[in-house]
């Protein structure tokens, strides 16, 4: 069963997961994943499950500035823009968020935009 993307509670999810993450609440955080979470990063490969992905969050350094959540217009899905620094070039980026019947995060995606 196919589950309706983007609507107004994801972008709320999102908009919390984003703020507990930049705030290093870690906690909060994986409150809003599902315990079968995929997260994929262009840059730090791939974690499922929720084991690896706060392993993930615990290494990983938190960076860049990230925009509120919006509608991909291509795709119907939650997604948030932002800018990082990768080997000090400015990058921009795009977290694209997929959620389950529950309204958590299920699959995570960051990549270049």
């Amino acid at each position: 069963m196919s589950v309706p993307q983007g609507t107004p509670a994801q972008m709320q999810t999102a908009k919390r997961y984003q703020d507990s993450r930049m705030a290093e609440r870690h906690d909060e955080t994986m409150s809003y994943v599902s315990d079968t979470i995929k997260f994929h990063s262009q840059r730090d490969g791939d974690f499922t499950g929720k084991a690896q992905f706060r392993e993930y969050l615990t290494r990983t350094k938190i960076e860049g500035h990230w925009g509120d959540p919006e509608i991909d217009p291509k795709t119907g899905l939650v997604i948030i823009l932002g800018k990082i620094k990768f080997l000090g070039i400015p990058v921009k980026v795009k977290g694209t968020f997929k959620f389950n019947a529950q309204g958590q995060i299920q699959e995570l995606t960051v990549a270049k935009a």
